[in-house]
């Protein structure tokens, strides 16, 4: 192994590291001997200091975690958006899945866990769930008795529920007329 004057063995620290950090952390390990080299020749600081320093300093650089893959391992259990199961209503996966998700937590003020069971996604055991695939379906029914020369949705869920879990059936008690909205 290369032993230098200061008695460091680099090449026996470099063996634990993965392959692309050796060159790296030989470079470190000269630089951080020549550093001391240099400090102790002009006396300008007690070696034992000088030594704690540079060891909290190559214990900091050699602590530090391996660049991450950008093709890495998924993330537990996985994207659900990307292969979706037990759709019974939606046949969409992907992007649009996620953004018509998004598109009902904000209509009724919710989140996942109001139709979905925490942690399975694609169980049924919550009552809430049935009511909305309901819901989509009468949604998609009205919608189907509008003519629509681009396809645009005249119903959604917002027009009823407004943010909130159940919709208001009759205007709110403040005597104002209600005002059209604004174009």
């Amino acid at each position: 192994m290369n032993a230098n004057k200061a008695g460091f063995t680099v090449s026996t620290v470099s063996r634990r590291r993965p392959e692309h950090l050796h060159s790296e952390l030989e470079k470190i390990a000269l630089e951080l001997y020549a550093i001391w080299r240099r400090c102790a020749a002009y006396g300008s600081m007690p070696p034992m200091r000088l030594f704690l320093a540079l060891s909290l300093l190559s214990f900091c650089v050699l602590a530090q975690d391996a660049p991450k893959k950008e093709g890495g391992p998924p993330r537990k259990g996985g994207n659900p958006f990307a292969e979706p199961k037990n759709l019974k209503v939606l046949k969409i996966s992907g992007d649009q899945l996620r953004d018509t998700m998004r598109a009902f937590n904000t209509a009724l003020g919710v989140n996942c866990n109001h139709c979905h069971v925490q942690g399975d996604l694609p169980s049924d055991a919550n009552p809430k769930k049935e009511m909305a695939r309901t819901m989509i379906t009468m949604t998609r029914e009205i919608n189907g008795h509008f003519p629509s020369s681009e396809g645009n949705l005249k119903v959604r869920c917002y027009t009823c529920h407004r943010g909130a879990v159940a919709p208001l059936t009759a205007p709110p008690e403040t005597g104002d007329a209600a005002k059209p909205p604004a174009k």
